[in-house]
């Protein structure tokens, strides 16, 4: 469904969410990067369409390796880390992967800078950096750490999915009023890689919008707990090659075992209990 909501119920939202995508648990960060998101949108997009939102936010989701915070290529905690797992797991790809992820390392003498994935959609290259700054009136051609502060990573995100500032293709033209393909939106972002993965996110993303349209609250609940650990030495490879056209498994559902029917072993117990008293009379 699509619809117009000036503000959405914390409550209702992360409660959906935190069963749904996130296995019981919302950490501080978690709710904060979300609410970054929420309030950009809110500000700037409320009258779009529900459904964009739901499919941002599934991106990020995605993106940020569930951390809902922006961060850097490799989830490094500095540039300078980033740039030096970039040229560290450049050595183990061939000539032509290796030629790629060592461009995103190289450091700029003019700027200072490298210009390697960063925020909530890992934007890449310095013409992107300087594109998508002047779009926003921002320096990050200069400045391309501002693309990891939340406010700033949350409008880089729906600008470039609404106004397809990423491939060329917008939201709109998969998600509008003849259709939703949340898995062919995936190529405003990057091909078709993990699109059904995407796709389910987003679908619980927008049952979480609807549950919190329809809710008159606006508490929100937090549980203080870590998502997951993020140490040094936990390295999410890029993959700045251009990606296969190749659908990925949707999020596999849970199957539970039903309980035993306990029906057989009643009448077989009546039968006993039967027996039992024909031999005493």
């Amino acid at each position: 469904m699509s619809g117009v909501q000036k503000r959405y119920d914390r409550a209702a939202f992360f409660r959906h969410l935190r069963g749904a995508l996130f296995r019981g648990r919302l950490s501080v960060a978690q709710v904060q990067g979300m609410e970054a998101l929420l309030r950009v949108w809110e500000r700037e997009h409320a009258s779009g369409d529900q459904r964009h939102l739901a499919y941002a936010l599934a991106t990020a989701w995605h993106e940020t390796a569930h951390t809902m915070q922006p961060v850097r290529e490799t989830l490094a905690r500095s540039e300078r880390q980033a740039i030096a797992r970039l040229r560290k797991w450049a050595r183990r790809l061939s000539a032509r992967r290796r030629k790629t992820v060592l461009a995103y390392a190289k450091v700029h003498a003019d700027t200072g800078h490298a210009y390697f994935g960063r925020g909530y959609v890992q934007i890449t290259w310095r013409r992107n950096y300087r594109k998508l700054g002047q779009r926003l009136g921002v320096d990050l051609e200069r400045n391309p750490e501002l693309a990891m502060q939340p406010e700033i990573a949350a409008r880089i995100l729906f600008i470039g999915l609404l106004e397809g500032l990423f491939t060329g293709r917008k939201l709109a033209d998969y998600i509008n009023n003849a259709r939703c393909d949340y898995v062919g939106a995936r190529r405003v972002v990057n091909g078709l890689d993990k699109a059904r993965l995407i796709a389910g996110a987003a679908q619980e993303f927008e049952t979480a919008l609807e549950l919190a349209a329809m809710s008159n609250g606006l508490g929100v609940e937090v549980v203080d707990e870590p998502a997951e650990p993020r140490t040094d030495e936990r390295v999410v490879n890029p993959a700045p090659a251009p990606p296969p056209e190749v659908a990925e498994a949707e999020i596999p559902t849970s199957h539970k075992t039903p309980p035993r029917s306990t029906t057989i072993w009643a009448a077989l117990a009546a039968l006993l209990a039967q027996g039992v008293a024909s031999l005493g009379a």
